[in-house]
C-alpha cells in the first residue's frame, strides 16, 4: 500500500525515490531516463490540456469537467517536478524565488 501525499514535495521525494531505484517498472525512472526533450514534450502536452480543459470547465461546470481539469493539473504538475528533479531543482528553491519575487 502506497503512502498517502499531503504536498507536491512528498510527490517529488516519491518520484526521485523511484528513480533512484532505477526500477525500469516506474515511469518516473523511464522519463528521466528519456532525457530531458521527452520531459519537456509531456510539459508541453500537459500544459495544452491544462487549457483546453479550464476551457471545458469555464464553459459548462459541472463535476465531470472540473474533475477533469484536476487531472489535467495534476499530470502538470507531476511533470513539472520531474523536470526539477532533472536539473536537480528544489522546492526550497522555488519558494525563494517565489518570495523575492513577492516582496
Amino acid at each position: 500500500m502506497s503512502q498517502e501525499l499531503t504536498n507536491l514535495k512528498d510527490l517529488l521525494n516519491k518520484a526521485k525515490s523511484k528513480i533512484d531505484q532505477k526500477n525500469n517498472n516506474s515511469y518516473s525512472f523511464k522519463l528521466i531516463e528519456e532525457g530531458l526533450e521527452k520531459i519537456n514534450r509531456k510539459i508541453g502536452e500537459e500544459s495544452i490540456e491544462v487549457i483546453i480543459a479550464s476551457f471545458a470547465n469555464d464553459k459548462l461546470q459541472n463535476n465531470q469537467n472540473k474533475q477533469n481539469l484536476i487531472g489535467e493539473i495534476s499530470d502538470l504538475f507531476y511533470h513539472i517536478i520531474i523536470l526539477m528533479i532533472h536539473q536537480n531543482i528544489s522546492f526550497e528553491d522555488i519558494m525563494k524565488e517565489l518570495n523575492l519575487r513577492n516582496k
